[in-house]
């Protein structure tokens, strides 16, 4: 994106709130919304002429507008391994300023970050009621048979809606984000169609899904960085996400299962509660990364990487350089943490 241009990234579609969650999101539509509908916010939330929200931040306190001015781009960045990350973005999501950002409309392949979508239509559907953490489902043999990370499922075993979301985040089972695309929509092919109209609703023109873990297929998953910021933004509105991806250790099936979190950064660099990693030999090591500090939300994610450790290492820096540039930006606007600055938010 040239320089100057703003993302408006509050879409009012398909806002659903979980129990517990901010009142502001209770409620809410309760189906898909129209074609014409999803065009309109998609042409909205990318046009680098969007006019200026009404207001600057939603009810989660995230901006309603990303602005890439003045982000500092390529391989700038102060981090001595930028130069070994083919494509990211460090977005400081609560005053809207994308604070870095380096081929962040290449298409790549996602890998894993891919569930990311299939737990976000997962609660949505728990917030509309369509389903309950405690809903007790068969596993099929479909689900039984998806390899990979996984957790083990048997034909016809007995978990629930919940147990099946957890393992999603924290452990990336692909066995269960496969049960839980045919409980939500009744099988994969539909549920995928789901995950590309909620891909275009939020603006992720990048975005393209061929299957619901992000298995490397003949067609595989691809998206952007931009795209996984984006869609990292609308699922933090979640608190039971931000719940379990901020669990370094839990368990499953009555606790003799165990379950440790993929995200090297959880429990090691501060604020860290999120969010999803990937990795298959094609597509590098990714990983989509939030952190909150003083009511700073920071979002970050890298695509590609060619090795584990330098993909720890260079977000460990991103985030820790991320909050040293919000801190300084809200001091040169006089804003207090959490308080989107006033040039942050309207494009110019």
């Amino acid at each position: 994106m040239t320089t100057g241009c703003a993302v408006l990234v509050a879409v009012a579609v398909w806002r659903y709130g979980l129990p517990g969650r901010h009142p502001a999101h209770r409620g809410g539509a309760t189906g898909a919304p129209p074609a014409a509908a999803q065009s309109a916010a998609s042409a909205r939330l990318l046009s680098p002429a969007a006019p200026a929200a009404a207001t600057h931040a939603d009810a989660s306190g995230l901006a309603t507008v990303w602005k890439f001015e003045p982000a500092i781009e390529g391989d700038r960045v102060p981090i001595r391994s930028v130069g070994q990350i083919p494509a990211g973005i460090l977005v400081d999501a609560t005053s809207g300023s994308v604070l870095w950002s380096k081929q962040h409309r290449a298409k790549k392949e996602i890998a894993s970050m891919t569930k990311m979508m299939t737990t976000l239509l997962a609660v949505e559907a728990v917030s509309r009621k369509q389903m309950t953490l405690d809903q007790k489902i068969t596993v099929s043999r479909t689900a039984a048979k998806t390899g990979g990370s996984q957790v083990y499922l048997k034909q016809g075993e007995i978990v629930t809606f919940g147990g099946l979301l957890k393992t999603v985040i924290i452990k990336s089972a692909n066995d269960s984000a496969q049960l839980v695309a045919e409980t939500v929509a009744g099988n994969e092919e539909a549920f995928v169609a789901r995950m590309n109209e909620r891909a275009k609703a939020l603006g992720m023109t990048g975005t393209a899904f061929y299957n619901v873990h992000g298995l490397p297929e003949k067609n595989s998953n691809v998206s952007t960085a931009l795209d996984m910021a984006l869609l990292a933004r609308e699922l933090i509105k979640h608190p039971v996400v931000l719940t379990w991806s901020s669990t370094r250790r839990d368990t499953f099936r009555n606790d003799t299962f165990q379950l440790d979190n993929s995200n090297p950064l959880v429990g090691v660099v501060k604020g860290v509660d999120g969010l999803k990693t990937g990795y298959y030999r094609r597509a590098g090591f990714c990983i989509t990364v939030t952190a909150e500090r003083s009511g700073v939300r920071l979002i970050a994610v890298v695509i590609g990487v060619q090795k584990k450790s330098v993909r720890k290492a260079f977000c460990t820096e991103l985030i820790e350089w991320g909050f040293r540039q919000a801190a300084v930006a809200r001091a040169q606007n006089g804003a207090a943490p959490g308080v989107p600055p006033s040039h942050g938010v309207s494009p110019r």
